[in-house]
């Protein structure tokens, strides 16, 4: 056998990447399980290890052995036919583990405490999980110190995951696709979590009440193409540890409830992009400590709000593809900490505010896409240049510039959704 041959277990790999191709011979080979218990690497030197396309319906035990004493990182992706995973609770090392498109896997861990094993998963520290429609719960008992390092949980389409167990690490939780209300209700018993990120759910309306509850470290909040959505989870107003929220491409969002705005004393990010029917209130005034703030695709917004006078620690303001605003307010001098200002596809503003160049330290101003605007704010010739005159960094184009940052789409580890 070619498997055999390949004298695996004498390498000294740290690093192992077995793939199969889906085509006609790979589904047909009917030793294949036998192929993958022969090309068991040299297990006591392996920290990576990758398996992909395998057609069997069974891994082979080397692959939840304890000599694996060493691997750090596993992913299984595409093993179809697979009916259970390895033992991988056991593995002593793993810090990151990945499963994908694996359609009979419904427990990532089946034993029970007849074994007499008290916890697994103790190095685990980030699980991604992906489309994996009958998964209904990370373990078939829950055990004392599981997954006790756990500290960034991505579930990606698992539709049929009803909770979670208590994740005493947690710090990062993503969910992508559909998902059921009792998955979500299950994030207030983990009260490290830093960020919830939710994103590419077209059927969630509203969250369950007190999801948000008693998570004090909670910092940022992410909602991402969540087209049906209409409000947030009201008891935001409860967490002034929040610093950070992006609301991007929700639709059906018209504002942020008054009682969240008066709660969020601690903010000092805010997106709110492609939600063509949200507007600003006078609740806004609440974001005294927000610096740095960005609209984008609403058609609601036709002037700012005076209330946002108030947000005087505002250093960067983005307006882009507000095709109803028609002027900025004289009050836009207030906001004295102002240093970057960026307008992009407002057709209707045709001018800046007298008052702009109260703004002693805007360092950057740049407009695109805004015909009218640009004109009056051309070097000496135009009829707002003496207002924006102390201004270094001034860029004016007719083409318009993508300005959108933050949210699911900027974040820095965003990729692995």
């Amino acid at each position: 056998m070619d498997a055999k041959e390949a004298n695996m277990s004498s390498k000294h790999l740290n690093q192992l990447l077995l793939s199969w191709e889906r085509n006609e011979e790979s589904l047909s080979q009917e030793n294949v399980e036998e192929i993958l218990a022969a090309l068991q690497p040299l297990t006591q030197e392996l920290q990576s290890l990758g398996v992909r396309g395998y057609t069997g319906e069974r891994f082979p035990q080397w692959m939840s052995s304890p000599s694996l004493k060493y691997l750090n990182s596993l992913e299984l992706v595409d093993c179809k036919s697979c009916l259970h995973l390895p033992e991988l609770g056991k593995l002593p090392s793993l810090k990151k583990l990945t499963i994908s498109n694996m359609i009979h896997i419904i427990y990532i861990d089946e034993n029970s405490n007849d074994d007499g094993v008290v916890g697994c998963f103790m190095a685990l520290e980030v699980l991604l999980l992906e489309k994996l429609p009958n998964l209904k719960r990370l373990s078939l008992e829950d055990r004392e110190n599981m997954f006790s390092h756990l500290s960034t949980l991505q579930i990606t389409e698992c539709p049929k995951l009803s909770g979670l167990p208590y994740l005493p690490s947690l710090n990062d939780m993503r969910i992508k696709g559909k998902c059921i209300q009792s998955l979500i209700s299950s994030m207030h018993k983990h009260h490290s979590l830093e960020a919830i990120r939710f994103a590419n759910n077209e059927e969630l309306i509203y969250f369950p009440d007190g999801m948000l509850q008693n998570l004090s470290s909670l910092k940022v909040l992410d909602f991402f193409e969540l087209p049906k959505l209409e409000q947030l989870p009201t008891l935001i107003f409860n967490l002034h540890s929040v610093q950070e929220i992006y609301i991007t491409g929700c639709s059906s969002l018209k504002s942020l409830p008054d009682e969240v705005l008066q709660g969020l004393n601690s903010l000092k990010i805010l997106d709110i992009v492609r939600c063509p029917k949200f507007n600003l209130s006078a609740s806004f005034q609440h974001l005294t400590c927000l610096e740095k703030m960005m609209i984008e695709s609403s058609l609601e917004i036709e002037a700012l709000h005076e209330t946002l006078q108030h947000m005087t620690a505002l250093q960067s303001l983005i307006l882009c593809d507000l095709p109803n605003l028609a002027s900025l307010p004289d009050w836009f001098g207030n906001l004295g900490l102002l240093h970057e200002l960026i307008i992009s596809k407002c057709p209707k503003l045709r001018c800046l505010p007298m008052s702009i160049q109260c703004l002693t330290r805007l360092k950057t101003l740049k407009i695109y896409g805004c015909s009218e605007l640009g004109k009056s704010c051309q070097k000496e010739t135009g009829e707002n240049w003496q207002n924006i005159a102390h201004v270094q960094d001034i860029e004016i184009q007719n083409w318009v510039q993508h300005t959108v940052r933050g949210g699911l789409s900027g974040y820095p580890f965003a990729k692995l959704f």
